[in-house]
């Protein structure tokens, strides 16, 4: 018999009270006020309620592990970007891994893979697919619906997904980035249910009427609290927190603890409400396993201090952190499925040549903190053109290449080229095969060698991220962190994949990098369901008018 006394946070109630839970057999046998003072709090196990597991570049078991350091007892995950990779097979890796640990996680089906036809991706999720992964598995919700455009068209490939995942009487997702007004409604109408890409507090507003639940997102790259915080006062009954996307160096920092602190804290939102939104709000949406502090549930327990900071985490009645560590064990030789076929390139594959009649280059324009880009045209007289007709990178005005090569082809493919601002990078590339949503290899750079370099980094090790840079003494130097779990994620100890990925990025910085996060903002370059302009592998993107778009003007 195990006991556990505190301020007790009963989010059914909406109460607090001091008192004793006694827990046995893994489950809560008894719940006892008292009259005693205490300086900490028992709520129940917090909840993630939107992520790609995949974004932490760990295996679920040791994101498990680094996760009940920060009282996250589970997830609702979305495994689209290993099933963008491995398709079915990278789904079932998922939820094979997930069974070798104490954790909840609640994976959906993947609604777009690929996400659009507008890119090369390892798999394709049909209808077929899609029912295989309901029988064979049982997951009960579909995964974002990212074809926004499909479902307000009524195109009848993605409708004909929605109405089977209805039949299944499954939970759609959605995600529906500055969609307002008659479209809107039109996507809502098709049965969605939920959206993260809420980037102002009337879009928000205007979703939450029409009877959506919002999902306040605060990731390593998107960050949408100081947007969105004021709904806690108006609609706390109809918002949940989630991250979506968390670098591997952010979870080892804090999870959803941080932001109960912060809600908290700095904007004074009612503690109650805030837990809600990370407990009972998510178990409620998604019809969660874990358990809430009633009597008979499951002892799904977190200990925090005075100023919200995890003391101790439980999940069914063992703990699986203890204030100081993780007792979630690291898991070694585990499965390391991937799809990896590029080979080298070499500098010649980033060369841009642009024609006699052009005037001007379209560019990407990069927000720091945002997946939103904008569009912008630069004179073609700002660049330098060397004698084989290639356009050069400007670094006095922050305009460098970008290519996109698909990872899928053994035959060599050619790369689709572009320009970005914004990134601020000196003499350096970076490089990545986490690239949303299908995964091929971007590389951003200042130079066509140092691409070549960073780019070759990764097919070394089929899959990783990657920085070639000029050093002080004038060196090329170059580092990789290996993800050889689909491209994707390492099997290491967490722990040390953070810190390999944590050098990494602070290489990026020291090279002028503007951004907070540069590996994760170049990953979302590639993300066409996002407006405004990205680029895929089959060439630059108009995320707003849906179609490709031409790089010389």
């Amino acid at each position: 018999m195990q006991k556990i006394s505190g301020n007790i946070v009963d989010v059914i109630s909406g109460t607090i009270f001091p008192g004793i839970i006694e827990i046995s057999d893994g489950k809560i046998k008894s719940i006892t006020k008292n009259n005693e003072k205490y300086e900490n709090y028992i709520l129940p196990g917090l909840i993630d309620a939107h992520i790609h597991i995949e974004s932490s570049m760990l295996p679920p078991s040791e994101f498990a592990r680094l996760a009940v350091c920060h009282g996250v007892i589970g997830t609702v995950s979305d495994p689209h970007e290993i099933a963008n990779v491995l398709g079915v097979d990278g789904v079932k890796f998922m939820i094979d891994n997930s069974k070798l640990v104490p954790f909840y996680f609640c994976f959906g089906i993947p609604s777009c893979v690929p996400a659009t036809p507008f890119e090369t991706s390892g798999a394709n999720f049909g209808v077929k697919e899609i029912e295989e992964i309901i029988k064979k598995f049982g997951l009960t919700y579909f995964s974002e619906m990212m074809n926004f455009p499909g479902v307000i068209n009524r195109d009848s490939s993605v409708m004909e997904k929605i109405d089977l995942v209805k039949k299944y009487g499954l939970i759609i997702d959605g995600h529906a980035p500055a969609v307002r007004g008659e479209d809107l409604k039109k996507y809502f109408s098709a049965g969605i249910t939920t959206d993260h890409e809420c980037m102002t507090i009337e879009e928000a507003e205007e979703k939450i009427n029409i009877g959506m639940k919002v999902l306040i997102r605060e990731g390593s790259a998107a960050k949408n609290l100081n947007a969105l915080h004021s709904l806690f006062k108006t609609h706390p009954e109809m918002i949940m927190l989630c991250s979506d996307d968390r670098h591997p160096n952010d979870l080892v920092d804090g999870h959803i603890d941080q932001l109960i602190q912060r809600i908290v804290a700095d904007y004074k939102h009612d503690f109650i409400s805030v837990v809600r939104a990370s407990t009972l709000n998510p178990k409620n949406h998604y019809k969660l396993d874990n358990g809430l502090l009633s009597v008979g549930d499951s002892a799904d327990i977190v200990v925090m201090d005075q100023n919200y900071k995890v003391l101790q985490t439980i999940i069914k009645g063992k703990t699986v952190f203890d204030g100081k560590n993780s007792l979630i064990p690291h898991l070694e030789n585990i499965e390391k499925p991937n799809n990896f076929e590029l080979k080298e390139c070499n500098e010649e594959d980033f060369y841009i040549k642009p024609p006699e009649n052009c005037t001007k280059l379209r560019v990407i324009k990069v927000m720091d903190g945002e997946l939103f880009t904008e569009e912008t045209e630069i004179e073609k007289k700002m660049f330098e053109i060397d004698s084989k007709g290639n356009l050069l990178a400007n670094q006095e005005i922050d305009c460098l290449k970008i290519a996109v090569i698909s990872r899928y082809s053994s035959e060599k493919p050619k790369p689709a080229l572009g320009l970005i601002q914004n990134f601020g990078l000196k003499n350096c590339a970076i490089a990545s095969s986490v690239s949303h949503d299908s995964h091929n290899v971007i590389v951003i750079g200042t130079s066509e060698q140092l691409m070549m370099n960073a780019v070759n980094q990764i097919v070394k090790f089929k899959g990783g991220i990657s920085i070639s840079f000029i050093s002080t003494q004038n060196q090329v130097v170059n580092e990789v962190l290996p993800l050889e779990i689909a491209g994707l994620l390492s099997a290491d100890d967490g722990y040390l994949v953070a810190q390999k990925y944590s050098k990494i990025d602070k290489i990026a910085q020291e090279a002028h990098s503007k951004l907070k996060a540069p590996f994760m903002t170049l990953s979302f370059m590639a993300l066409t369901v996002i407006p405004k302009l990205k680029i895929s592998d089959f060439g630059l993107f108009d995320g707003i008018k849906f179609q490709f778009t031409n790089l010389f003007i």
